[in-house]
C-alpha cells in the first residue's frame, strides 16, 4: 500500500476502471434489459473503506467512495422501471489485503471477533 503522493497516474487509474467503471459498464448494460423484464436487483459490493477513507490506500477508498455515488444515482435512475440498485460496504475480511503487515491490527481484531 502506499500514501497519496506516492500513486502514479497509472495506479489512479486501473482502480478507478476496476471499482467505478467496471460496475458502470455492467449496469448500463444490464438495467435496461432488467427494466424491460419487469425489473431486477443489482448489488454492487463497495467498502466501508468508501465510507471511512485510509491514508494507506487512498485510490481504495476513493474508488469505493464514487462506487458508493453510483449505486445511489444508478438507483434513483431505475427505481421506478423495477431495477433496484443497492451497494454494501462490508468492513475488514481475510483477504490478500488484510494480511499485509500494516493491517496486522485488523487482523488482530478479526481473529478477536
Amino acid at each position: 500500500m502506499r500514501t497519496i503522493d506516492e500513486l502514479s497516474d497509472d495506479d489512479w487509474h486501473a482502480q478507478w476502471e476496476l471499482d467505478v467503471m467496471a460496475p458502470m459498464r455492467l449496469m448500463r448494460a444490464l438495467a435496461p434489459q432488467m427494466a424491460l423484464r419487469g425489473g431486477g436487483r443489482i448489488v454492487n459490493v463497495s467498502s466501508s473503506g468508501g465510507k471511512r477513507p485510509t491514508s494507506l490506500n487512498p485510490a481504495y477508498s476513493v474508488t469505493k467512495a464514487a462506487q458508493l455515488f453510483l449505486s445511489r444515482t444508478s438507483a434513483d435512475r431505475w427505481a421506478r422501471a423495477g431495477v433496484l440498485v443497492n451497494a454494501v460496504t462490508p468492513g475488514p475480511t481475510t483477504s490478500q489485503m488484510c494480511s499485509r503487515p500494516a493491517r496486522s491490527a485488523t487482523r488482530w481484531a478479526l481473529r478477536a471477533g
